[in-house]
């Protein structure tokens, strides 16, 4: 423990200790981390940190932002683990004064800008807004995170059935995964990401979206993006499929024969890995509308998403982040899927179709 500390002393600009720390810059209250050769800070009056990178060439003074040297934070040890020094801007001139507060030290490393505890005041007021709304036919619970503005790159969007017993209690839990009211929620990991990884510019934006509702059967659109720390910004949308006799996620391409799935079963994994055949890849990219740069990418990936529409099922390559632009889909009518449904795919698009026409004989109000 000893040795651990003086390595994060010697790591940090000289006089200045890493560490957590509360205090003022002139009257108003702040809170400040400094890792290595980073930091940040925020108003409490505010709660959305501000970026600190160290002035090339002098010691102890941070620019507010990356390659700045103005507004600037110039920083010194004083007496019991604390911070003195002033903040410039052009001729304002203000007092820094800032104690050491503990922070608890866990998966990001002792890194006090990752801590739980830089991140705690932020959270105060974050809460769920819920609003009824329509989507694909179906009344829905839509629910907003509302941050109070103390997370401004941040959108975390669902929805939650009517109703209760087991099936919608199942899918609905699915639901709201994207707002784990805990620390390990997936937001909130985001925004500890980017702090401890020093870029302090993370963004986070999920929306889950039913996009098809039958009597059998929900559709679900989840889209994803953000910079949670990295070499490069993610994105990502997923097609989720549940089953509203008992709420069970179904995946799509079960419905499809092994002339058009692989189905690998690798160690370490529950489910078997899924992926396209050459076949059937073949069949897609006829139908499949894309730029001529992108043919290559597209023909030999063998991951494909799969989201059911009423007019047939789309498909989705899964590409690296490099080439995502590429990412346009591919629909396959019910006449052009006949050929590579499973036997069991066969009867579910079936009962589909029976519904539909069932729902277009009946009388409306």
């Amino acid at each position: 423990m000893i040795l651990a500390a003086l390595a994060a002393l010697a790591l940090a600009p000289a006089g200045v200790p890493q560490g957590l720390y509360d205090g003022t810059i002139g009257d108003l209250p702040v809170r400040l981390c400094l890792a290595e050769e980073r930091g940040a800070y925020y108003y409490r009056s505010r709660l959305v940190p501000i970026v600190l990178s160290p002035v090339e060439g002098s010691p102890g003074v941070f620019g507010e932002g990356y390659g700045k040297k103005e507004p600037s934070l110039t920083l010194r040890g004083a007496a019991g683990g604390a911070l003195g020094g002033e903040w410039r801007s052009g001729s304002r001139r203000l007092p820094v004064r800032l104690r050491s507060i503990p922070f608890d030290k866990d998966e990001f490393e002792d890194d006090p800008c990752g801590s739980q505890a830089f991140q705690a005041p932020r959270l105060d007021g974050v809460r769920i807004v819920r609003s009824e709304v329509v989507q694909a036919g179906q009344g829905i619970t839509l629910l907003t995170l509302d941050t109070r503005g103390h997370f401004p790159d941040f959108s975390v969007v669902s929805f939650q059935l009517p109703g209760g017993g087991p099936a919608v209690t199942r899918i609905n839990r699915r639901l709201f995964e994207a707002f784990q009211e805990s620390d390990e929620a997936d937001w909130k990991g985001c925004d500890r990401n980017g702090l401890s990884g020093g870029g302090l510019g993370a963004s986070y934006d999920v929306e889950l979206k039913l996009t098809l509702a039958t009597r059998r059967w929900l559709a679900v659109m989840e889209r994803g993006g953000g910079w949670c720390g990295g070499a490069h910004p993610d994105s990502y949308s997923t097609p989720l499929l549940f089953d509203r006799r008992d709420g069970r996620e179904v995946e799509l391409l079960d419905w499809l024969s092994p002339r058009a799935v692989d189905r690998q079963v690798l160690e370490g994994m529950a489910e078997p890995y899924l992926t396209l055949t050459t076949a059937f890849r073949a069949d897609l990219m006829r139908r499949y509308r894309h730029d001529e740069e992108c043919t290559e990418v597209v023909t030999e990936t063998e991951g494909w998403s799969a989201e059911l529409r009423r007019q047939g099922i789309a498909f989705v390559p899964s590409l690296p982040h490099v080439v995502q632009a590429c990412e346009e889909e591919a629909l396959l009518s019910w006449a052009a899927l006949a050929p590579w449904l499973s036997a069991s795919g066969e009867a579910e698009v079936r009962a589909l179709q029976s519904e539909w026409a069932a729902d277009k004989r009946r009388p409306r109000p």
